[in-house]
């Protein structure tokens, strides 16, 4: 049988709430990286053609990277906010 699991509202609160704006930062360096090769695409940069698809590329690494990290973080603060099952008992007392 599976036990559910019991967090601490406030700790689950902030984590989602940091896990919200990491994916946040994540998709907007993604949304950068596509904008600076559509502009080459379109030709309304004086950027050359490599150095935007370099940049891009770099913008999208780091996008995956932060990405990366924020899932790590938010498993990490997911689990500082488990309660455990003493703490449960007493909260019932």
């Amino acid at each position: 049988m599976k036990t559910m699991n019991h967090y601490d509202t406030e700790k689950k609160n902030r984590a989602n709430l940091h896990a919200t704006l990491r994916g946040v930062v994540a998709l907007y360096l993604i949304y950068i990286a596509q904008k600076l090769v559509r502009n080459v695409s379109t030709g309304t940069t004086t950027m050359p053609a490599w150095a935007a698809w370099l940049i891009g590329a770099a913008f999208a690494a780091a996008a995956v990277g932060f990405g990366v990290y924020a899932w790590r973080a938010y498993r990490k603060d997911l689990v500082a906010a488990k309660m455990s099952d003493e703490s449960e008992s007493e909260e019932d007392v």
